[in-house]
């Protein structure tokens, strides 16, 4: 009986060790799987872009935590219904087959939070373009807030459409590439 005692407390503080870190690996892969995402989508509108020679801006709502659908970054709601674009935006971006996302409204877009550091960006085609604008866009768990050790993931583009992936660090406010 008492064996039977040792090897049940065994099994329950190893549940009690591992759910959690299954659980926030689980969260963080969701985020990282969604940032792909993104980072494919950004890739595949540069390419759109290079290919018709346009230059293309993107209004985002900016500086707030939201879903991706409510924030811009993807014109399919909850509800799946279509979002408009943005209104301060819709000259520059009225066409739906020039957007970020390929796959709108997935399961990992209802359980990811975006932010955008800019509420414009503008895209050119490699070469054409010197300007100095950039865009961050950062994304995070639902979750993030009840566990402090998920981290935001950002992605960082220039506006010749080169692109770094990483970890966000609040404290320097800067997007460090450590993320593979």
């Amino acid at each position: 009986m008492l064996e039977v005692l040792v090897i049940a407390t065994i099994a329950a503080l190893t549940a009690s060790w591992v759910l959690p870190t299954f659980r926030r690996q689980s969260l963080q892969g969701e985020v990282d799987q969604y940032s792909r995402l993104v980072e494919v989508g950004l890739f595949n509108l540069r390419t759109r872009l290079r290919e018709e020679r346009l230059s293309h801006c993107i209004c985002f709502v900016s500086d707030n935590w939201a879903p991706p659908a409510s924030m811009g970054l993807e014109r399919q709601q909850p509800d799946g219904s279509q979002a408009e674009p943005l209104s301060h935006c819709s000259e520059e971006d009225p066409s739906s087959r020039l957007r970020i996302m390929n796959l709108e409204g997935s399961r990992m877009s209802k359980k990811v939070q975006a932010r955008s550091l800019e509420s414009k960006f503008c895209i050119s085609p490699p070469g054409t373009s010197a300007t100095p604008q950039t865009l961050t866009l950062l994304l995070k768990s639902i979750q993030s807030d009840s566990d402090p050790r998920l981290l935001v993931r950002c992605l960082h583009m220039n506006g010749n459409g080169y692109l770094i992936r990483g970890n966000w660090k609040q404290s320097t406010q800067t997007c460090l590439p450590q993320w593979g």
